[in-house]
């Protein structure tokens, strides 16, 4: 089921740097196993953080048009949106260490940058690469520690697409 979830997500990132709508029903389908095997790992946050990858492919294929436009955002959105993500972190830290999350502080941070870079990927803001950069390095570590190794594959791939997503 890994080998599935690792195949649908990478397709998916493969297509959205190619621009194509085709790529919103990997995300589902590669989120929706990720779910499953984030909460068997006792990742609570990255399994919060998969439910959520789901309703933004959703969105996403509703939303998907021809041609992807990037909009541009000015400074002052950018920082704005970088303390809420700050913010959302450390919320989620207090909630998933009171749950009992395997690692707390890394899960809190995993799902708000995660999210936040999501919300910039539907958005078609190119700065979403960076936020990519953090989580994906610090997914490493994560599924590394709780055994998802297969995934670190994933991971070690959507580490280099982020940053030829940035260069591109």
């Amino acid at each position: 089921m890994e080998i599935l979830a690792i195949l649908s997500s990478l397709a998916y990132t493969v297509l959205y740097l190619l621009e194509s709508a085709w790529c919103w029903p990997l995300a589902i389908l590669g989120s929706a196993i990720y779910f499953y095997l984030c909460r068997k790992a006792n990742l609570q946050g990255e399994s919060w953080l998969q439910l959520f990858y789901v309703g933004f492919a959703v969105y996403g294929w509703i939303n998907a048009t021809a041609a992807f436009q990037h909009p541009e955002w000015k400074i002052t959105h950018h920082l704005l949106f970088l303390l809420g993500a700050i913010v959302l972190w450390q919320l989620s830290f207090l909630v998933l260490k009171k749950r009992n999350s395997a690692l707390p502080q890394l899960d809190g941070f995993v799902l708000a940058f995660a999210l936040a870079g999501t919300v910039l990927q539907i958005l078609y803001i190119e700065s979403n690469w960076y936020y990519f950069i953090a989580v994906n390095s610090i997914s490493i570590y994560t599924y590394w520690t709780r055994g998802l190794k297969k995934s670190i594959v994933l991971y070690l791939v959507y580490l280099g697409l982020s940053i030829y997503g940035i260069i591109h």
